[in-house]
């Protein structure tokens, strides 16, 4: 790029820069230095912008101030799906000469939703587990002397508009609902299970005031998505790793699962 810069500025005197010309400016600045760029959508990229998100946080200081809202009523929610039994990639110990590495994986793939619920002020609702399947059976967990959990099913292991509206009204309702009837806020995702006719209607009836984070903006401004669900992520893919290590011939199941959880 430095060499066509040059070119088009050309004199008499103009001299083309060596290979090493990129190495000694860097030595000359060491305010400046090279890294990999890494890729982000043009959406992610336009929505992480100061302006867009200085909006989201205008509206969320107007519906609290409009509606008076205290601290301890606003609430966000999120979920996060899991892969049984898959690992993410790690750094092994191999040949020289050998190209491709494998890490060997109990292979589960199917498809559990977690979803948590927390207040601004740190209060934690029971998580809730989104499980494939038609039928669900309690003895396949080990959930004796363990906090309080919710269950639901989806044909897929991920959520719907089904399983979003139960979790609104027979988890949230109830489990956040202030004996002075103060309004709530819920701050979630654009997800088209939080925006249902039935959803939405639901939350006007019961004075919940819905916030959606802006489309693209949820790497930024979702707390559970950056705080808890990306470290989580990490230790369930060293459990499973370690999990695969102890079981190399074994497939995780969905009572496995539970208390990596």
């Amino acid at each position: 790029m430095v060499a066509a810069l040059l070119q088009k500025r050309a004199t008499a005197t103009t001299t083309i820069p060596s290979q090493h010309w990129i190495t000694r400016f860097l030595d000359r600045h060491p305010t400046i230095a090279c890294r990999f760029a890494g890729r982000i959508d043009q959406e992610r990229e336009v929505a992480g912008r100061s302006e867009g998100i200085q909006r989201f946080f205008n509206r969320l200081g107007e519906v609290r101030s409009r509606y008076h809202i205290a601290v301890e009523d606003v609430w966000n929610a999120d979920e996060k799906g899991f892969a049984l039994g898959v690992a993410k990639k790690g750094k092994v110990v191999s040949g020289a000469r050998r190209r491709n590495p494998r890490i060997r994986h109990p292979g589960n793939r199917e498809c559990v939703t977690l979803m948590e619920t927390i207040s601004a002020t740190g209060k934690v609702l029971a998580p809730l587990y989104i499980y494939k399947g038609a039928a669900h059976t309690m003895g396949n967990h080990d959930y004796e002397n363990r906090d309080p959990v919710a269950f639901a099913l989806s044909k897929t292991g991920w959520t719907n508009d089904k399983v979003g509206l139960l979790w609104l009204t027979d988890h949230f309702e109830p489990n956040t609902h202030s004996p002075t009837g103060h309004p709530r806020l819920l701050i979630i995702d654009g997800h088209s299970s939080h925006l249902t006719l039935e959803f939405i209607t639901f939350c006007t009836t019961h004075e919940i005031q819905l916030l959606c984070f802006p489309p693209h903006s949820t790497h930024l401004l979702q707390p559970l998505d950056v705080g808890i669900f990306g470290p989580l992520g990490r230790h369930y893919s060293n459990e499973v790793d370690d999990w695969g290590r102890a079981h190399p011939y074994q497939t995780i199941s969905k009572g496995d699962f539970f208390p990596l959880c």
